[in-house]
């Protein structure tokens, strides 16, 4: 009967025989097989906080911290890290049911069992607030990490060692091209991974919805990261790296091409301006990675498109009528707010500005093109313009 394969069977019998495995995240005493890895208690139940919270962490050590039993909580990140590394799995955590009870004159005593009516307790049971009841965005979640992982592989530089913790460049606006270049397909791949309901759509249909939704998808991820890990004067990519704002004249001088920027920064300038301002408008809404998807299933759902089938409408509205719902549950529940659909609201009109800031970002790169100073990559062009320039 004994069967060697079975991690959790292993884990059972090692109790048996008084030999406990270690915490693989801290080498703390192990408290058995959690979330798909051997941990301690305290490593196990950071992790279900971080995920069913939907926490974020950032690293000043670039991702190198020692994790072990005596300083586990230094860095939260690193620790993170350390979980996925070992195997530990977002898609594993399940709600924890508590069950409180409750008298209206004090704790329950032995007496409070009888049958008396008068005499017995009040018992209720509260189920804490759990990303089962948010599949789409658990879903998105675990896809963006993966999107995350795909990035560090891209966008990596000739001889970067992918192991390491990438060191954020500020680019010229060549390199800001390649690097939107190789996003795209990247993107495309995350909305395919996301949702099984556009795998299945009509070629045509697909392309409806992806064109319309990538060009304000640059500017809504860009504006997103710049929110959370730019810092003063930055514009932050998708691939980790930056554009340094105070210094356009020399973000558009390009000496292997003989381009002097100046030109282009006078241009530029009003665009990324408009860009600071609609990134600062979501640091002042705290625009969370849960706030994100909402926005992000609003721009890609759309159900008003000219040219869409009634299939794909369809589609859109129940897409939209699900995150609604889930995005209600996720203010409700997580952040405590008492009047979600008000902020949902709030967090929606930001898509005004969005629309505003992705336009004149279409409008400048076709100048860009037009003056003839630097090559649009096709499919930047393709997704941009609707064409291939």
């Amino acid at each position: 009967m004994e069967s060697s394969s079975s991690p959790t069977y292993i884990e059972l019998q090692s109790r048996k025989t008084g030999e406990k495995s270690k915490c693989a995240i801290c080498d703390d005493a192990g408290d058995g097989f959690h979330f798909g890895a051997e941990a301690c208690r305290a490593c196990a139940a950071f992790f279900r906080r971080t995920v069913a919270l939907g926490k974020e962490y950032e690293c000043r050590q670039h991702g190198h911290c020692t994790v072990n039993t005596i300083v586990r909580s230094i860095c939260k990140f690193c620790r993170l890290q350390k979980c996925l590394k070992v195997g530990m799995k977002s898609t594993s955590v399940q709600p924890k049911r508590e069950i409180c009870k409750r008298k209206e004159d004090g704790q329950l005593s032995q007496s409070a069992h009888s049958t008396s009516m008068e005499d017995s307790s009040q018992t209720s049971v509260s189920v804490p607030p759990t990303l089962d009841a948010m599949p789409k965005f658990a879903r998105m979640k675990e896809c963006y990490e993966k999107l995350e992982n795909a990035r560090n592989v891209v966008h990596r530089g000739d001889g970067d060692n992918i192991f390491e913790r990438k060191t954020r460049r500020p680019l010229n606006f060549r390199k800001a091209l390649d690097c939107l270049s190789k996003e795209i397909p990247l993107v495309a791949d995350w909305i395919d991974w996301c949702f099984d309901e556009f795998r299945f759509l009509p070629a045509d249909q697909k392309n409806l919805l992806y064109m319309n939704f990538s060009p304000l998808f640059i500017v809504l991820e860009q504006s997103y990261l710049t929110s959370k890990y730019g810092g003063e004067n930055q514009l932050v990519l998708a691939s980790g790296d930056y554009v340094d704002v105070s210094k356009l004249e020399e973000f558009f001088t390009d000496p292997v091409l003989g381009i002097c920027g100046k030109k282009l920064a006078k241009i530029f300038g009003p665009s990324l301006e408009l860009n600071i301002s609609f990134h600062k408008l979501l640091r002042d809404e705290k625009v969370e990675l849960y706030d994100f998807f909402a926005l992000t299933v609003s721009l890609f759902w759309d159900h008003g498109l000219v040219g869409q089938s009634e299939e794909c409408r369809n589609i859109a509205r129940k897409m939209k009528t699900d995150i609604v719902k889930e995005y209600t549950y996720y203010l409700r529940h997580f952040k405590g707010v008492e009047d979600p659909i008000g902020e949902m609201a709030l967090k929606i009109s930001i898509l005004t500005s969005l629309q505003r800031a992705c336009h004149r970002f279409q409008e400048d790169m076709s100048l860009a093109q037009i003056f003839d100073v630097y090559t649009i990559p096709a499919n930047v062009a393709t997704v941009l313009f609707g064409r291939c320039v």
